[in-house]
């Protein structure tokens, strides 16, 4: 169907409408000349469609009809519902481009005229109410759920709300340029009227709306405070400016109603975050390292004004945590003899840290809350939980004990009281075989300690919120194993095989000791459960005890002196490299001494000439021994390479000395040499460069003096 609108035509609003039958539908198609359709609507469920308030201009349009079933009848009706007036909403508008226009402090009402219905308008913004503060006031008198959006560049839905009440936007900031505005989901015949105030220009110290995406962020002033408002429940992105050299920053925000404060990166990822699980009314992000550069902060809460600021508070103390630290992602490394720093400012507060071992060594591990606060820590080996506990308030925590080769991950967070104050955490190597009784961790029958010599047990299982586990040899034949305490201790106690399988257990009252029975050939563990005394027990088999005294592991007697060897090695050198030098070792005794020496490393690839050597030492006699020391390639920087050397007597009583070298990038290479991973003895094969199948050195090969041929 063709119809036109005429020039006196142009000023009347039109509805065109109709009824079909009601078992069909009909849509009803509205086009302009060129066929480009402006508008559309389908028939209700009562057969009656139509389009109402239209603005049409002069000029020809086309009218489509479209039905579910063939031959129907239907009624089409166009009449005039009266004049535009200015202000009022005029459809076609339920695309963006048909969008109706108008100025910032025009009044405009409109009305739902179909189902499903958009409604756009569009504004403009102009040099002169740039940087303006502006509010939206837009009224629901038919209380239908409304949603309204402000749109940018009409493309995207800029800053959104929907409810079925009056609707507000406060503190909307806008730059120069086309702005749209749209109405949408609200039920058919429901009216609206909306308007656009200026309400000055707006101070800097001020929040600038729309700021609830990352994207959206606002920037803060230059002394990086702002003044906020939660308009109920919403997300603010702040950006800010660091410049000069890098430091520590904090982020703080004082309101109500605060549940989240966060920092992102210039990628939109969270490096720093502090969650409530309820309502707070202050929040802080510290010690926080930002570079010079843009940085980003959002603050979500609820119905409430707020303080956001930003502000710089010094060079980092180098031994002081820096956040972000809240994953194992952005943990710090755990250094050993160089305390570590840092604050929990709140329950929600984590702080990680890592540290490496590079072979089996007895450390221990300090963990000081502040005087005020109580914390919890979690210290894992690889995937594995070795050590938690939650200390009481002000309560130092110390975890000691033998520990595998691998990567560590340390969790601390705040126990059952939080502090201003800082709390500590220290690392420390100990001596190797200072560890003889209870050493860490021992916690699972995985890790289960070999029963010692003398058979005798003691310790403190509980100290860490764990048990002590420890294995006992296989017997030929059925054994009885007697466990009996030094004093009366109530704690449970189990033996088991591997697969956890309980052994019969039998309480001696008159002995105060309980008895197990182990099948032959099988391996058993002893459980010792945790409680608040240390315990000490004598394990007896067969009813015997041993003979065999408890070994005081501090040899005496000895002097050991490392002499010509270089402290510092070449970091992230491609070669190994070789320290040589030698060791004196002085029997200080009156009497003759046969001892066994040994070496070995805290790193498991640097290795020693010297390996279980036996030798006997008159009193007062000095033995010399060359010291080769070979370091693999690809040592990191600052990294710290113990080389202990240990002494043995006939009783097993051991002493130990060690000399520390360490890698540094401003040293040159020493002694280069080709570093074999693993022992030549296994290399296997033919040695094709050697002097006896007719090789000779190479001219590089003499330059870099390697004399490992």
């Amino acid at each position: 169907l063709q119809f036109s609108i005429k020039d006196k035509e142009e000023i009347i609003k039109w509805q065109i409408s109709g009824h079909a039958s009601l078992s069909n539908s009909i849509s009803l198609k509205l086009y302009d000349k060129a066929g480009k359709i402006l508008t559309d609507t389908s028939s209700r469920s009562d057969g009656y469609y139509t389009l109402t308030d239209l603005n049409l201009s002069v000029g020809e349009y086309i009218l489509e009809l479209v039905s579910t079933k063939d031959n129907t009848v239907t009624s089409l009706e166009m009449k005039s519902i009266g004049s535009i007036i200015q202000g009022e909403e005029s459809e076609p508008n339920d695309r963006l481009e048909f969008a109706n226009k108008f100025q910032i402090g025009d009044e405009v009402s409109g009305r739902v005229g179909t189902k499903n219905e958009d409604d756009y308008f569009k504004f403009f913004v102009d040099e002169n109410l740039s940087g303006h503060n502006f509010s939206i006031e837009f009224a629901n008198p038919n209380a239908t759920n409304f949603r309204v959006c402000l749109l940018k560049k009409g493309v995207y839905e800029f800053k959104c709300k929907q409810q079925a009440t009056d609707i507000s936007f406060k503190n909307i900031s806008l730059v120069t340029g086309e702005y749209g505005f749209l109405v949408y989901k609200g039920a058919e015949n429901s009216e609206y009227n909306f308007i656009i105030k200026d309400q000055g220009i707006r101070k800097k110290i001020m929040e600038a709306e729309p700021n609830d995406r990352f994207e959206n962020a606002s920037p803060m002033n230059a002394k990086r405070i702002v003044k906020g408002n939660f308009d109920g429940k919403e997300y603010d992105f702040y950006t800010f400016e660091v410049d000069g050299e890098p430091q520590l920053w904090t982020i703080q925000a004082n309101g109500k109603n605060i549940y989240d404060l966060t920092l992102y990166n210039s990628a939109g990822k969270s490096v720093q975050n502090l969650r409530f699980n309820g309502k707070n009314s202050r929040a802080k992000l510290s010690n926080l390292f930002l570079l010079p550069g843009k940085h980003i902060v959002s603050i979500r809460g609820q119905d409430s004004h707020y303080l956001l600021r930003a502000f710089p508070t010094g060079p980092p103390d180098p031994n002081f945590e820096r956040e972000p630290n809240d994953s194992i992602y952005s943990s710090m490394l755990l250094e050993f003899n160089q305390p570590k720093k840092g604050l929990l400012q709140s329950k929600a507060d984590r702080d990680f840290y890592h540290f490496k071992l590079d072979n089996e060594e007895h450390i221990k591990l300090v963990i000081k809350p502040a005087v005020d606060g109580s914390i919890r820590y979690d210290l894992d080996w690889y995937d594995n939980g070795i050590g938690s506990y939650q200390s009481e308030v002000g309560q130092v925590m110390v975890f000691e004990g033998l520990y595998k080769a691998g990567d560590y991950k340390l969790q601390i967070r705040a126990g059952t009281q939080t502090s201003d104050e800082h709390y500590t955490i220290e690392l420390y190597r100990m001596s190797r075989y200072s560890c003889q009784q209870d050493c860490e961790p021992n916690d699972t029958i995985t890790q289960a300690e070999k029963i010692p010599d003398s058979w005798n047990i003691k310790g403190f299982a509980g100290e860490h919120g764990d048990s002590d586990w420890y294995q006992l040899p296989e017997f030929d034949t059925e054994t009885l194993i007697a466990v009996a305490s030094k004093k009366e201790d109530k704690r449970s106690i189990r033996l088991t095989n591997i697969s956890g399988t309980l052994y019969k257990k039998d309480w001696d009252n008159d002995k105060k000791q309980f008895t197990f029975s182990i099948p032959a050939n099988q391996s058993s563990y002893l459980k010792i459960s945790e409680s608040k005394h240390p315990y000490d027990f004598d394990l007896l088999v067969n009813g015997i005890k041993s003979n065999k005294p408890i070994v005081a592991h501090d040899l005496k007697g000895f002097t050991v002196e490392f002499k010509g060897l270089d402290k510092q090695v070449l970091a992230y050198y491609a070669y190994g490299q070789q320290l040589k030098g030698s060791v004196a070792i002085i029997n200080t005794l009156t009497k003759k001494q046969k001892i066994t020496i040994n070496s070995y490393s805290n790193n498991h690839l640097t290795k020693t000439n010297i390996v279980s050597k036996k030798v006997e030492l008159q009193a007062g006699e000095t033995l010399n021994l060359p010291l080769n020391i070979n370091i693999p390639n690809d040592i990191n920087n600052q990294q710290t390479l113990r080389i202990i050397l240990t002494i043995t007597d006939i009783d097993n009583k051991i002493f130990e000395q060690y000399i520390d070298v360490t890698a540094s990038t401003k040293v040159s290479a020493v002694n280069p040499q080709l570093y074999w991973s693993i022992d030549e003895k296994l290399l296997g094969g033919i040695n094709v460069a050697s002097y006896a199948m007719g090789a000779s050195r190479t001219a590089q090969d003499k330059a870099l003096n390697n004399n490992n041929i």
